[in-house]
């Protein structure tokens, strides 16, 4: 049976190995370390790709999720820590990500702080004829917590893209199927 890399040296060593990326320097962050290492596991060729293992594929797959959601990268799953120490700052920051992520759920769903407003300009740009109400119903009905304000103010602003993008041509209107 052959043992994977990262069951014997974990994610960071795996990928270090495989992306031939530096370790970590003294002045470097660890979320921006992190993030190095996710962008250089994410641009690996197929072959070398396929020889990570599972957790190591999963790792770099959440941190590239992470990255487009603006969100903080998680910690290498076999340590839990990026193998220098880190500073104070850096630690009280996480702890507050953690505080939140705690946080109680409400109507018995929990709360999506990120990608509201990414959901709601995709049901906007489906739904154009939607109004605004059931627009945000619909964003609500998938978890995500998104204010009146911010709604309206995306709305408008899709509105006046969509509008320019037809005018120019770029953008077609789909028939309605009773035409």
């Amino acid at each position: 049976m052959v043992t994977k890399v990262a069951e014997v040296v974990g994610v960071e060593e795996e990928l270090l190995t495989h992306t031939k990326i530096k370790v970590k320097g003294k002045k470097e962050s660890d979320a921006r370390y992190r993030a190095r290492l996710v962008r250089a596991g994410s641009n690996l060729e197929d072959g070398d790709w396929g020889s990570l293992s599972e957790g190591a594929q999963e790792w770099v797959n959440a941190g590239v999720e992470a990255i487009n959601e603006k969100d903080p990268i998680a910690d290498f799953p076999d340590i839990g820590k990026v193998s220098t120490p880190r500073k104070k700052e850096e630690k009280k920051e996480e702890k507050k990500v953690e505080k939140k992520a705690e946080a109680p759920a409400t109507n018995g769903a929990p709360k999506k702080k990120r990608g509201a407003g990414a959901y709601y300009r995709r049901v906007v740009i489906l739904n154009p004829d939607w109004g605004k109400e059931q627009l945000l119903k619909a964003v609500e009905d998938e978890g995500f917590t998104l204010s009146a304000g911010s709604a309206e103010c995306m709305y408008y602003e899709i509105h006046g893209v969509l509008k320019i993008l037809e005018e120019l041509g770029m953008l077609t209107k789909p028939k309605k199927k009773s035409e």
